[in-house]
């Protein structure tokens, strides 16, 4: 119980690091004209001029609700949906399509963001000579930079993952109790354990006796859009990835091969606060280095959500679904994830974003029980 009070209070402490570290940044007065771009609810006040009313005056005849207070031009802004990706050990060796809205950056812009997701699996069953039993948790540091390039936007990314058997455990099972939700096989098994074994009815195909980490694969995305109507309000975009094989597979952390994805993403504005994202991708998996097991294709669909619930800041609700590129031969072990997100963005400053989230499973043993997710995004 005090190892649950002590991770809880730590994780506490680290979600507020950022909001304290930056509470101090605030705007000059102007609109940023690469975020101006994507907003598509009022046009950029325009430019000072010694015609102005001083600053803390507010006009009560601006379009939005406000759009002006405390001296700063403030104006609601849509950042798209939250960057959780599946972190299922039967789909985290293989490409998996993240999470995007459908507008590109201009050519010549950048972005950096550095996104870290903690993750808690567990899954054991055992049944007809089959054995997939995954009980740890990953921590993972993926950092991606995007530009605009000939058009479109290109990305890239390389995770940095530490898997252990973690500190979540006894906080995941208050919560599912606080709420009413399954609690799966952790009303039956100790705490803080690690399993990573696999074997099909052909024979052994993995195990992983001690805490992992390294590289992962590297990730390689082209966006390149169709439409961008109304700043934003009416878009779609095509995307194009590859996964380059650098992960270990002898570690888990890579599948050995190349994936290759093809998608398509869509926004929508549907008042002054809400938009909508849906991204529909396929990933042709390639075959992985592991004796004794199957792999499929995968196709993933997001369907989000965004309420800007005040200048620089929006809630975001996301459904995702993937199905489980990895066969083992067991019904429950290779069921498609199916997963709820919800989460927050806020403007930190003119140039940095910080982004906020967490996802359950919904579809029980097969997406993890429980992901957490922090990014911070830089305008270079």
């Amino acid at each position: 119980m005090r190892k649950a009070i002590g991770a809880l209070l730590w994780l506490l402490i680290a979600a507020l690091i950022p909001a304290y570290a930056w509470a101090d940044a605030s705007r000059d007065g102007k609109v940023n004209p690469g975020n101006a771009a994507y907003l598509g609810v009022i046009d950029p006040p325009p430019a000072a001029d010694e015609h102005d009313p001083p600053d803390g005056f507010i006009n009560e005849n601006l379009p939005c609700d406000p759009c002006q207070y405390e001296g700063e031009a403030r104006i609601l802004e849509f950042f798209g949906p939250l960057s959780i990706i599946n972190h299922s050990p039967s789909n985290e060796l293989f490409l998996a399509p993240v999470p995007e809205k459908a507008t590109v950056l201009a050519d010549g812009d950048s972005e950096f963001m550095l996104k870290l997701d903690w993750v808690n699996n567990i899954i054991r069953e055992l049944a007809e000579g089959i054995i997939v039993d995954y009980d740890f948790e990953s921590v993972i540091a993926t950092p991606e930079y995007r530009r605009g390039l000939m058009g479109g936007e290109l990305s890239a990314r390389l995770p940095l993952t530490s898997r252990s058997h973690g500190v979540l455990d006894g906080i995941i099972a208050d919560w599912h109790t606080a709420f009413g939700l399954k609690n799966g096989h952790r009303d039956l098994l100790p705490d803080y354990m690690y399993h990573y074994t696999i074997v099909t009815r052909e024979g052994f195909v993995y195990n992983d006796e001690g805490d992992t980490a390294g590289v992962g694969d590297l990730a390689l995305t082209y966006k390149y859009p169709l439409w961008n109507r109304g700043e934003g309000r009416d878009a779609a975009a095509l995307r194009a990835g590859l996964k380059v094989p650098l992960g270990s597979p002898d570690k888990a952390l890579g599948s050995g091969n190349w994936d290759f994805q093809l998608g398509a993403l869509y926004q929508r504005q549907f008042s002054e606060r809400w938009r909508g994202y849906v991204n529909i991708d396929m990933v042709m998996v390639g075959e992985p280095d592991w004796d004794n097991v199957g792999h499929q294709d995968t196709l993933t669909t997001l369907w989000a959500a965004e309420y800007a619930v005040a200048p620089g800041t929006s809630l975001v609700a996301q459904y995702r679904t993937q199905k489980n590129a990895l066969r083992t031969g067991h019904y429950e072990a290779d069921k498609d994830s199916q997963e709820l997100a919800l989460g927050f963005n806020h403007r930190l400053s003119e140039k940095l974003v910080w982004a906020g989230g967490f996802s359950e499973d919904i579809n029980p043993e097969t997406a993890p029980d429980f992901v957490m997710m922090t990014t911070l995004n830089w305008d270079l």
